[in-house]
């Protein structure tokens, strides 16, 4: 924070690739075209961070292209901060998957009618999914659409079922923060107008019954956390709701290594050429996102 020195977007890279080369990371060089302002901060913040050693760290912003993250995990290794200030674990997501090409395959199946029913829970993609994707003339494609959403939004104007979704605030539920650890979320009001959470939703599609969301939380936890004596467990769920977490939750520690030839990539595609003397960079506001924020 005391030194911000800033850089055109497509410089990033270039900048990633000449720290890396700064701290010693085999197999990179130093780009040419920096300027002596940001060449000289680069050389400032390489010293620091061998002097810092296994207190400093490396972080890649959300939007840096994936060569800026392979580097500053090249950059993490020589200076040793494995296991104090950086834990490598494996992702906290249950099935890491490309995002935009599954919904790209979820189109072309919906065209290829192969798609019987839908049901879209608390996301909008008739309205901000790819425009060359046309969603909506592949969900009219669909025989039976479901919508749970906390709004007749696009999406579910197009469902001929909207099923109204209860607030975050108005059921029980679940997470993980980054490192693993589950913590919980208890309701503040009851439900207003009798909406459903998702889990919910998804259990009267695949039970007899309706059970409710603290229902379902307790089960599943007690399933995996259980010890065998229901009195032990209904102790520890009581102290687990009080603090908002699950002790001894968090994702194991593994160990990890950067593949050289993947630095030797990640140096070649880091060096971006400006485009003009004007760099036009989109990104979604965090206050308004895609409009649900409005």
């Amino acid at each position: 924070a005391d030194h911000r020195i800033p850089v055109r977007a497509s410089q990033v890279g270039s900048v990633a690739l000449a720290l890396a080369a700064e701290v010693g990371v085999a197999g990179v060089s130093a780009p040419e075209g920096l300027s002596t302002q940001v060449a000289n901060s680069v050389a400032a913040a390489a010293s620091d961070l061998k002097a810092t050693g296994e207190r400093a760290v490396v972080i890649a912003g959300d939007y840096a292209e994936p060569a800026v993250h392979v580097l500053a995990h090249a950059i993490n290794a020589p200076i040793g901060n494995s296991g104090s200030t950086v834990r490598y674990t494996e992702p906290v997501e249950a099935e890491p998957i490309d995002q935009a090409a599954s919904l790209r395959e979820l189109v072309e199946d919906m065209n290829g009618e192969e798609v019987d029913s839908m049901i879209v829970i608390g996301v909008n993609p008739v309205y901000d999914s790819p425009a060359d994707l046309d969603f909506a003339q592949a969900m009219y494609k669909v025989g039976r659409r479901v919508h749970l959403g906390l709004d007749l939004d696009e999406t579910g104007d197009m469902c001929q079922w909207h099923i109204p979704a209860a607030h975050a605030l108005e059921h029980w539920g679940d997470s993980r923060s980054f490192e693993g650890t589950v913590t919980l979320r208890q309701p503040l009001i009851e439900p207003i107008y009798g909406g459903r959470s998702p889990a919910e939703l998804l259990a009267m599609l695949v039970e007899d019954e309706a059970p409710t969301s603290d229902q379902l939380l307790r089960d599943y936890w007690q399933s995996r956390l259980s010890t065998g004596e229901d009195d032990d467990f209904d102790s520890d769920w009581r102290r687990w709701v009080h603090d908002g977490f699950i002790p001894g939750t968090a994702a194991a520690e593994i160990e990890v290594a950067v593949d050289p030839a993947a630095i030797a990539v990640a140096g070649s595609a880091a060096v971006g050429e400006p485009a003009g003397e004007l760099e036009l960079v989109l990104r979604p506001d965090p206050t308004v996102w895609d409009g649900r924020f409005n």
